[in-house]
């Protein structure tokens, strides 16, 4: 991991190159900046579209709309995103346009699709930049479509002792999965990973009640609104569950590229579990089905791809 040090100037430098295409107008018609504090995210945002628009945005501006994760499913609907479509099809003051998305990863699939022909067939002069902590978490189809910037050092790791553990016996179980002339120890493994997955779940609810602890939901309703008070904390645990879960997959992701970089021979089997993980988040996160399954058809699915001679 690069010292903090290392990761800020990395980040400066990113952060630079950007501005500098685009006031040289190179800047690609759709960027994804991701890091791991928001307010700086923003930061950049904004003076990308003051450079892509030559003018100052502080106090907001006729070319530029903003769009950001609202309500108590903290989503961006697909009205908002249909809105932002128009916007960029009508004409401008200054002959550029600027549609900024706060917390990408908010967008609920269909908002995410209406982008999808403007990003293919985007209107002259119009810039799209999408900020986001969690990059992974966005559609496939959106990332392919968009260069993708990191500002703002590494992402925070999940700081439990319990999941530190289970991520060092994680990359043990890689390590020797991928040790080859071995299929005796083939029922050792498979034990090993059905243990490791029992204490996976253990570790996702120690790690949702550390974030419900550091953000309680927030009651400012009403004692008469039981109802509403009832669904928004639902909506709200759920958020954390599906955050938690979400950063989870992605250390795990994270610890198979580290195996993959230490044994080049074995990197096409590793890109594949990386396939297998990408597949977890999406049954997990968009579908909704349990954490456990999810990881455990990727776990299964990795050792056989490690294991294949």
């Amino acid at each position: 991991m690069r010292s903090p040090a290392a990761s800020a100037e990395r980040a400066r430098r990113s952060a630079d190159a950007l501005l500098a295409a685009a006031r040289a107008r190179r800047l690609p018609h759709a960027v994804i900046l991701h890091g791991d504090n928001l307010a700086e995210l923003a930061r950049v945002a904004r003076a990308l579209a003051e450079a892509h628009l030559g003018a100052p945005v502080a106090q907001g501006h006729l070319d530029l709309l903003e769009l950001r994760p609202a309500g108590k499913s903290r989503g961006i609907p697909v009205e908002a995103t249909r809105e932002a479509v128009r916007f960029a099809n009508l004409s401008s003051h200054t002959g550029r346009k600027v549609i900024l998305i706060h917390e990408a990863d908010c967008l609920r699939p269909d908002s995410a699709n209406t982008f999808l022909k403007t990003l293919e067939e985007p209107p002259p002069g119009v810039l799209l930049v999408l900020a986001t902590l969690h990059p992974y978490r966005l559609l496939p189809t959106l990332v392919s479509r968009s260069a993708r910037f990191a500002l703002g050092g590494e992402s925070e790791r999940l700081g439990d002792p319990a999941w530190r553990d289970w991520l060092d016996a994680f990359s043990g179980l890689l390590a020797r999965a991928g040790e080859r002339g071995k299929p005796a120890a083939a029922p050792l493994l498979l034990a090993e990973a059905y243990g490791l997955l029992s204490r996976f779940e253990q570790c996702h609810a120690a790690l949702v009640g550390k974030a419900e602890a550091a953000e309680p939901f927030a009651d400012n309703l009403p004692a008469d609104a039981a109802a509403e008070r009832a669904e928004l904390r639902e909506a709200h645990e759920a958020r954390l569950v599906r955050s938690v879960r979400t950063g989870m997959l992605a250390e795990m992701a994270e610890a198979v590229r580290a195996f993959a970089r230490a044994n080049p021979s074995l990197a096409p089997a590793a890109s594949g579990a990386l396939d297998a993980l990408e597949a977890a988040e999406h049954r997990a996160h968009r579908l909704n089905l349990q954490a456990q399954l999810a990881v455990e058809v990727a776990l299964l699915r990795l050792l056989r791809r490690l294991a294949r001679p």
